[in-house]
């Protein structure tokens, strides 16, 4: 049987590696046994537990497997004074004679906050780095990259490629250049691993510090957790090689290289990192834009094992001991005030079917609960599910004179077993309805509890523009009508911040444009003439018995020649319970709408902001962004912003 200094046996090796595919293909059958149950209309209950319960049920079997083995568990643990994490004379010792990287590590993201929050205090410095990155290299393809960040990326790079060299030249017990090389990636992985936790923090203050929306730090949380698995393969394959060279690829395959009179290796360093790397590719298999939207139960389940294999991790190096705790205290906090402000607890007060597989729900909460424009909320409604939260943009702007404060969401239906599809036939039900008479249906929704924590976001701070645009595409246009609704309210109240303010719409059929139909009639009517346009595209083609053309492309209160694009048919439908805002078939001309904002708004003496908000499909964005950087000259600038929903 194997033993903590010795080695399996071939049999033995491969016995092992035939309980880890057993491990696989009950990870395997329980995603299967949840898709089914999903398909089935199961809803949740039960499985939303044990989910929770089943990182911890990985982690029990991995550890069987070693036992199976012949592995006794005293033996497991007879040498536990060769692991720096409970052995307190090495950790003082190691500090004393090696500390210096890791008091780097701790210098650079406190001296880097620090100048990150003076950059901030001063505003002309502050809008210097949200500029993107396209402004200062006209054929950079990065469109939404800003300048801060992409000195914080290159920051990060020079320290991570600092942190290599310097363990390369520092480390003098290696016995090869592999082994020296994989010790260094090995320093690598730490680093990115303990990194990539600070970004996923909702209530850190780097977002707000840097101006990064929670969605793009979560971005940048994918990349870094990508450059940390690249690494971790470098790290196995190169020690794979060197023990090959040592002890001969038979060995190192069938006996996963625990003879350690050959190797050199500890047969605890080696278990404990095989376990975390079995959990962090999981949970990196799970995180993977396929898997997040065809079942985001079973994302939001395995992604809890990274934490779990950052816990083998730490077992597995001791140079954890000195990374972790840093980015660990910052999740633990950040994890006190979200259950914190789980205390959010709202009602609701409308559940309403839209077309095309939308559904609007408003949400009553306590006048204390304050937003604004441009953010978002995660929600829970505990009657779907007892366990997830799902992000959704606010598209109505807060009143301060009530004594309650009203959130109104449009949520798109993304499949019938999905969270978003179960509260659509929720809303179906309660509408029909099945709950008896018009009191009992109110009181059905009453007692329906949400669960709102946030908000989150950067919220929408475009006011020093000259001109500004709003460019939308489907659902994705509801936080631009929540700033719409906002400066509507100030064109009311005489203190419109704008020259010019336009919105551009595109759906794919007339009847998504019912949204935001009574929306659209009262904006118009706020602004004064000429301060306000509005272009509404149809992808599809009107059908016969849905409409006509129409002579006159006045469209509302605006004369500005904007809403007479030529090419574009106007159309207008008109139905017994719906009514339907004239629009145009076809696909927005943007290139047009830049050139008739360059002709009427270009000053001579002072170049003209045009602040541009964009949100929507990934091409809808790109091509305003293309746009923008070809529209740009020494009289008028067109920044744009994009919102983005990649969670």
């Amino acid at each position: 049987m194997g033993h903590l200094l010795g080695s399996f046996t071939r049999a033995e090796g491969i016995a092992f590696w035939i309980l880890v595919v057993a491990v696989l293909l009950l990870i395997l059958a329980f995603v299967v046994r949840e898709c089914t149950r999903r398909r089935r209309g199961w809803k949740g209950g039960r499985s939303s537990r044990v989910s929770l319960l089943y990182p911890f049920l990985v982690v029990a079997l991995s550890v069987s497997c070693y036992l199976i083995t012949g592995i006794p568990l005293k033996d497991l643990f007879s040498d536990v004074s060769d692991l720096p994490i409970l052995n307190v004379s090495k950790i003082f010792y190691s500090l004393s004679q090696s500390a210096l990287p890791y008091a780097y590590y701790f210098i650079y993201f406190y001296v880097f906050t620090l100048i990150g929050m003076v950059a901030a205090s001063l505003s002309q410095f502050s809008n210097l780095l949200q500029l993107p990155l396209r402004y200062f290299l006209p054929s950079s393809k990065f469109h939404e990259v800003t300048l801060g960040e992409s000195i914080a990326l290159f920051a990060y790079a020079s320290f991570n490629l600092w942190w290599f060299a310097y363990f390369f030249l520092s480390i003098n017990y290696a016995s090869s250049v592999l082994e020296l090389t994989a010790r260094c990636f090995g320093h690598i992985n730490a680093l990115n691993l303990c990194v990539g936790m600070f970004f996923p923090t909702h209530h850190s203050l780097w977002s707000n510090i840097f101006a990064i929306p929670f969605t793009r730090a979560v971005k940048y949380h994918r990349w870094i957790n990508r450059a940390a698995m690249m690494s971790i393969l470098f790290h196995l394959t190169i020690w794979l090689a060197d023990w090959t060279m040592k002890a001969g690829i038979t060995n190192t395959l069938a006996c996963i290289a625990l003879d350690c009179r050959q190797t050199g290796v500890s047969f605890t360093a080696v278990a404990f990192a095989e376990i975390a790397f079995v959990m962090l590719l999981l949970g990196f298999v799970a995180a993977q834009e396929g898997v997040r939207r065809w079942k985001y139960e079973i994302f939001h389940a395995l992604h809890f094992l990274n934490l779990v294999g950052l816990a083998f991790a730490t077992l597995h190096s001791w140079v954890l001991v000195y990374l972790l705790p840093f980015p660990a205290a910052l999740y633990i906090v950040d994890r006190i005030m979200k259950t914190i402000s789980f205390q959010s607890k709202g009602r609701v007060v409308l559940l309403r079917v839209e077309e095309e597989e939308v559904t609007t729900m408003v949400i009553e909460m306590n006048s204390y609960f304050s937003y604004n424009p441009g953010q978002f909320v995660y929600i829970r409604v505990p009657s779907i599910s007892s366990s997830q939260w799902h992000p959704f943009s606010i598209c109505n702007p807060q009143d301060h004179a009530g004594d309650k404060c009203l959130l109104e969401f449009k949520i798109k239906s993304m499949g019938r077993n999905t969270f978003t599809g179960r509260l659509r036939e929720k809303a179906k039900e309660i509408g029909i309805g099945n709950h008896g008479d018009a009191l009992s249906i109110q009181l059905a929704m009453r007692t329906t509890r949400v669960d709102v924590e946030g908000p989150h976001g950067c919220a929408f701070s475009n006011v020093n523009h000259d001109v500004l645009v709003l460019i939308g595409g489907g659902v994705g246009a509801t936080p631009l009508f929540c700033i719409l609704r906002r400066v509507a309210a100030a064109a009311r109240e005489g203190t419109l911040p704008y020259l010019y303010v336009h919105l551009l719409w595109v759906v794919k059929d007339p009847m998504c444009l019912t949204w935001f139909a009574e929306d659209m009639r009262d904006i118009e009517r706020s602004f004064p003439k000429g301060k306000f346009g509005m272009q509404l595209h149809v992808t599809l083609k009107p059908r016969c018995d849905d409409g006509w053309k129409l002579r006159s492309t006045n469209g509302g209160s605006a004369t500005a020649p904007l809403l007479t694009d030529e090419g574009n048919d106007e159309y207008v439908i008109r139905r017994r319970t719906t009514v339907v805002p004239p629009f145009r078939a076809g696909r927005p001309n943007i290139s047009k709408l830049f050139v008739l904002i360059t002709e009427h708004h270009r000053k001579p003496s002072k170049p003209c902001s045009v602040g541009i908000i964009c949100s929507g499909p990934k091409t809808l964005k790109e091509e305003t962004a293309r746009l923008a950087m070809a529209f740009n000259d020494d009289k008028i600038v067109f920044n744009v912003h994009n919102e983005t929903f990649r969670i």
